[in-house]
């Protein structure tokens, strides 16, 4: 396998693509073939040592992925090689293949293009959080609680997360 490898906490100008073993996975993991990762703020912290952990050095960062399983662990029974799938491993994606735990990966329904599963996870996520959950009160910080509150939301976005998912689910994103 080939991957970018973080050798030191000096950020992305310190990665380093090199080849290395293809791991294996263990009793609880699978092995994907990366074909699409994307890069969020979360990884360019990491890289510098300044996100919520510090993976052992050296590591492959790459936190969100996508691919086919191509290598699947003796305890799994809910993937086959060939799946498609995407990861939220919070290291990995920046190779052409990482070992995952398999409780981390999620299948890829029929057609679900590997481009937009590798972004899917953290970025739609985060923004169904703070648009959703947020504004249906579940927690009541943060100006998007306060927003809730005047039934009034204004979202100013092109081409991202936050404008797929107010496009995608209207009547939940916002009240007017």
């Amino acid at each position: 396998m080939h991957a970018w490898f973080c050798d030191r906490l000096d950020g992305p100008d310190a990665l380093v693509w090199r080849e290395a073993l293809t791991p294996e996975p263990g009793p609880k993991e699978v092995r994907i073939k990366v074909a699409a990762a994307s890069l969020n703020f979360p990884d360019l912290l990491i890289v510098q040592g300044k996100y919520q952990f510090r993976p052992a050095l050296p590591f492959v960062p790459g936190a969100e992925f996508s691919g086919h399983v191509d290598a699947v662990g003796a305890e799994v029974k809910h993937l086959n090689v060939g799946d498609a799938v995407t990861a939220i491993a919070g290291t990995g994606g920046f190779g052409t293949h990482a070992c995952v735990p398999a409780a981390q990966v999620l299948p890829l329904p029929a057609g679900f293009p590997l481009t937009d599963a590798a972004a899917f996870a953290f970025t739609y996520g985060t923004s169904h959080h703070a648009l959703i959950v947020t504004q249906r009160g579940l927690h009541h910080g943060g100006v998007l609680g306060r927003l809730r509150q005047t039934r009034t939301s204004s979202i100013c976005s092109e081409h991202g997360s936050i404008d797929a998912l107010v496009q995608q689910r209207p009547s939940q994103a916002r009240d007017r």
